[in-house]
């Protein structure tokens, strides 16, 4: 069910479906990275030596920081070029996993968080711009609305991995 885009020579310039399935499944990710710490804070609790006040801060900042770098994604909207965005995006949030899997201390742990949560919060309004823009007007509510199932759902799923990984 592959959709392409075509210019005005007639020649495929980009796959739509491809694009907008790359965009989903990043986007997933994403958004399961927000729920799928929170059953492992009594394990870093008990790991770095932190309290359950303080252990909360990874959610609370990457949520925090998340509602601070969406709206400033907007900017970035309109001054990037929405490849490079979307590079930049995933970049970031890629390096803020690897600074959160090799964390040695809580604060460092935490920063990695923090870096996870702009990555997302650039990326989610530029997919929704990209998933608007490349697909035709009649297409585009199946689009979003795909996407925003895809998206309530890796939530919802992280809850269920946790829960999963912890009767293992």
């Amino acid at each position: 069910m592959s959709v392409s885009q075509t210019t005005t020579t007639g020649k495929s310039s980009f796959n739509v479906g491809a694009i907008s399935a790359v965009l989903t499944v990043s986007g997933f990710f994403c958004m399961l990275n927000e729920t799928v710490l929170n059953m492992a804070l009594k394990s870093i609790m008990g790991q770095f030596g932190t309290s359950a006040i303080t252990a909360q801060w990874l959610s609370t900042g990457y949520m925090l920081i998340m509602g601070v770098s969406i709206p400033v994604s907007a900017f970035f909207i309109q001054t990037i070029r929405t490849k490079q965005l979307y590079i930049i995006s995933m970049l970031i949030f890629i390096f803020g996993t690897l600074v959160c899997g090799f964390a040695p201390a809580f604060p460092v742990l935490l920063i990695g968080r923090l870096i996870q949560a702009i990555g997302t919060g650039m990326l989610i309004p530029n997919i929704v711009n990209t998933l608007i823009v490349i697909n035709p007007e009649d297409k585009r509510g199946k689009a979003l609305g795909i996407f925003n199932l895809v998206m309530f759902f890796a939530p919802a799923i992280g809850l269920s991995f946790q829960v999963l990984l912890c009767n293992i």
